[in-house]
């Protein structure tokens, strides 16, 4: 994992902590969870980013693609298959 994900993940690990102590919750086990801490509900996920990709001007694309179009830049960037796989 690169130090720029980890980092990125630790940051967004202690804003779930902070908002988790101010509201006086537990915190999410998830990474990205709904306001409830529960997981994303698929349809709505899809909804939300094609909210994003339309805002910024960009094409409908699947959110799998993501997952393909990231393994194709850790590659690019020279890290193992196997890391990628």
């Amino acid at each position: 994992m690169s130090d720029e994900l980890k980092e990125a993940l630790t940051r967004h690990k202690r804003t779930l902590a902070a908002e988790a102590l101010s509201s006086g919750v537990t915190m999410a086990e998830w990474v990205f969870p709904n306001e409830e801490g529960k997981p994303i509900w698929a349809p709505n996920l899809r909804k939300r980013f094609d909210t994003c990709l339309r805002k910024a001007g960009l094409r409908r694309v699947p959110v799998h693609a993501l997952r393909h179009s990231f393994a194709s830049a850790l590659i690019a960037l020279g890290e193992p298959l196997a890391y990628v796989q």
